[in-house]
């Protein structure tokens, strides 16, 4: 879900396994020339939906291994959890709503499906989109941490210790 942490998680796991980062919201960004923001209202979200795919396609195409964060609606193609599925290990960051409504309302980036302003309102509505995703981030998912319980910190650690494993594993 946006706002769980993905990107704070993975940028400081990254400098810790000197492992490049990716943001695949910052290379749609990138590749279209605005903010997804922008994106968003100014193309619709489909548009947005295939940049995203793309950029997907691409990262996990590269055999170089990466870390990378995706946007909390990549998983409604099934596509790309089939790209998912088969070139990543995945970690879903869970976070209670109410984690994730606090964020979001002090967060300087605008997200074009969640209402800025009355918390009770982005609440309701990351309520509705995350019993929409549930499903598809748990078949997706390799690993479920849930940072509201553990903290980044230890979220920080296991995706190291993922890397690690995965390094490991590549040298057999």
């Amino acid at each position: 879900m946006m706002g769980a942490g993905k990107t704070s998680v993975a940028r400081k796991a990254s400098r810790a396994c000197e492992t490049p980062f990716r943001d695949s919201d910052a290379l749609v960004s990138r590749i279209a020339g605005k903010p997804v923001a922008e994106i968003f209202s100014e193309d619709g979200e489909e548009a947005f939906r295939e940049l995203e795919h793309k950029v997907l396609n691409d990262l996990l195409s590269d055999t170089r291994q990466a870390i990378i964060s995706t946007g909390g609606g990549v998983v409604l193609r099934a596509d790309n959890r089939h790209l998912l599925n088969e070139h990543a290990v995945v970690l879903w960051l869970q976070a209670d709503i109410s984690s994730i409504a606090h964020h979001l309302s002090n967060s300087p980036n605008p997200r074009p499906l969640v209402p800025k302003g009355d918390v009770a309102e982005m609440e309701a509505t990351l309520t509705r989109l995350q019993d929409e995703r549930h499903h598809l981030y748990k078949a997706v998912a390799d690993i479920t941490l849930n940072v509201s319980q553990i903290g980044q910190s230890a979220a920080v650690e296991a995706v190291i210790e993922n890397v690690k494993s995965s390094k490991d594993m590549k040298d057999r």
